[in-house]
């Protein structure tokens, strides 16, 4: 994690000392900033602690929050990727589509009851296919793939109808064509075709998010899988609260511990939000270095979970490292 996002202030007598100097002082330094915040905290138990920052009030936020913005991330590297891709068609290259009358008058989405087609049979493979290309499924599992494949329904549509319009904030459905193809208007003009295995309404992803462009068959029968947007923002926020669960667990163990005073003085609910929220877990292979003897950037700090890690300066061998041990404190030390 990095030191600057615990609240550590600057300290303007501070130079950047060599690292030999820095490497026998660090503790140090360390010890006489935690002097400090432990005289804040002192006068205060455990309980009062927790009672002033609840951590799983906290715990809770950082994954909410967290999500949102892998969510806004996401969104933003697929429509990159998605505008850089040979089946975007434009529309120089393509016939021109006119909605049937009215089409604009309401949210589309409100008629996708009368294109449900019900017991068609979906193609799997293509379903999955499509949601592996998408740099937020990325990370899913096979399983929660297929339990969104599940949760598709099959939709129809004939030539120029209209699936999702342009500025609605009100939509609901997210779709993976299956057949057929889709063409994407913005301001009413042709822009790119969709063909199948792709998809579109990505938008319904974020709480509050606004249809791009209007999207119509643009053949008859065209067919798409869709589902709901809440449903995989569920799944999503499923898959995000599993990969963060480790983390926040280990964060809780440090804490528990009390063994890393760094860590233990924190008593302000900013400052374990952020802990919570930017804490990342690391896993190194035997003989690889953590950190290196010598100049260098330093601008983080790490925690010593499990497993060995020896120590060496100068070339003699120290002793190794207890759980829970803080590493790299000279991280502090910033201008």
């Amino acid at each position: 994690i990095s030191s600057a996002s615990l609240g550590f202030d600057a300290d303007p007598e501070t130079k950047s000392p060599s690292i030999s100097r820095m490497a026998s002082n660090e503790s140090d330094t360390s010890r006489r900033r935690l002097q400090y915040a432990k005289s804040k905290t002192s006068s205060m138990s455990m309980s009062e602690r927790d009672s002033v920052a609840d951590r799983d009030v906290l715990k809770q936020v950082t994954i909410e929050s967290g999500m949102e913005r892998e969510i806004s991330q996401k969104l933003r590297d697929h429509m990159q990727r998605q505008a850089r891709e040979d089946r975007l068609i434009l529309s120089k290259s393509m016939k021109s589509v006119t909605a049937p009358p009215g089409a604009e008058a309401a949210n589309p989405e409100n008629e996708l009851p009368r294109h449900l087609v019900h017991g068609a049979i979906k193609d799997a493979n293509l379903a999955m296919t499509a949601l592996k290309k998408l740099t937020f499924f990325e990370e899913f599992s096979e399983e929660a793939l297929h339990a969104l494949i599940e949760a598709m329904k099959v939709y129809e549509f004939e030539e120029g109808e209209m699936v999702i319009r342009q500025g609605e904030t009100d939509g609901t459905h997210f779709f993976v064509v299956a057949a057929g193809s889709f063409v994407v208007l913005k301001d009413r003009r042709p822009h790119c075709t969709i063909q199948p295995g792709n998809s579109f309404g990505e938008s319904v992803l974020l709480l509050f998010g606004e249809r791009s462009a209007s999207v119509c068959a643009s053949c008859s029968r065209a067919t798409a899988y869709a589902m709901e947007g809440m449903t995989v923002r569920e799944m999503m926020q499923q898959q995000y609260e599993q990969r963060r669960q480790q983390v926040m667990q280990s964060v809780d163990d440090v804490l528990n511990s009390e063994k890393c005073d760094v860590f233990t003085c924190l008593s302000n609910g900013y400052q374990l939000q952020s802990l919570y929220d930017q804490a990342e877990m690391r896993v190194f292979e035997e003989n690889e270095t953590l950190i290196a003897e010598g100049p260098g950037k330093y601008d983080e700090v790490m925690v010593h979970l499990s497993g060995r890690v020896s120590k060496q300066a100068r070339g003699v061998e120290l002793d190794e490292l207890e759980q829970y041990a803080l590493i790299g404190d000279r991280a502090f030390l910033f201008q």
